[in-house]
């Protein structure tokens, strides 16, 4: 089954209507009260992410799957308006995205890099240890990208790569320890997030 693709915005445009769809979904299957809690989970943390995007900028919602096995999607066509957003991280004392924090904030900041220059994902990935994408590095995945994708970036491979880095790296193991806190790395079984030219896509893959 795939639903119908929901426009939400960071105004909150279309927030009622894909948590709306979330939950028809897992109805449609029958999921049980656990099932539909994490479907729930996901799609808030999916919103939550949208709401903390800058700028003024809309994005397709939907999901897709069985009842053994969905998906969450969220796409957005590129800005590549760099100029915008140094222009608003310019607003703070050392000119970076201050709310980055956790790792959904720093996937949503690659997911707002990717909206706006693509080529500048590899030097966020860098400042915020989530590795480079599809060149090497904790996060990357080279060998399982769609065919038409510049880059690409999944949290299972970056919890695999963390896992083994951990152990003898101190700044690895801080964001090991911020791993093990995040709710997307506690519930979905995997997120990749591939960006091209023209489009940027997350998408959460979750077992029921």
């Amino acid at each position: 089954m795939t639903t119908e693709q929901v426009i939400v915005s960071n105004d909150g445009t279309g927030m009622e209507k894909a948590l709306d769809t979330a939950e028809k979904f897992a109805a449609y299957f029958n999921f049980n009260k656990r099932q539909n809690m994490h479907v729930r989970l996901l799609t808030e943390e999916t919103l939550g992410m949208v709401r903390a995007i800058t700028g003024d900028y809309n994005a397709l919602f939907w999901l897709d799957g069985d009842e053994h096995r969905y998906h969450i999607h969220l796409m957005a066509n590129t800005r590549m308006d760099i100029n915008k957003r140094e222009k608003l991280l310019a607003v703070s004392s050392s000119g970076r995205n201050e709310a980055a924090r956790g790792v959904m904030g720093k996937i949503r900041d690659m997911f707002e890099y990717g909206m706006e220059n693509y080529e500048a994902v590899g030097q966020m990935q860098i400042e915020q240890g989530m590795g480079y994408m599809m060149y090497g590095g904790i996060g990357s995945n080279p060998t399982e990208s769609m065919t038409d994708a510049v880059m690409s970036w999944s949290l299972q491979q970056y919890r695999t790569n963390l896992g083994k880095a951990e152990k003898k790296d101190t700044k690895a193991q801080d964001m090991w320890d911020e791993l093990e806190k995040s709710i997307i790395a506690n519930v979905a079984n995997d997120l990749k997030v591939w960006i091209r030219k023209d489009q940027v896509e997350m998408v959460i893959e979750k077992n029921v």
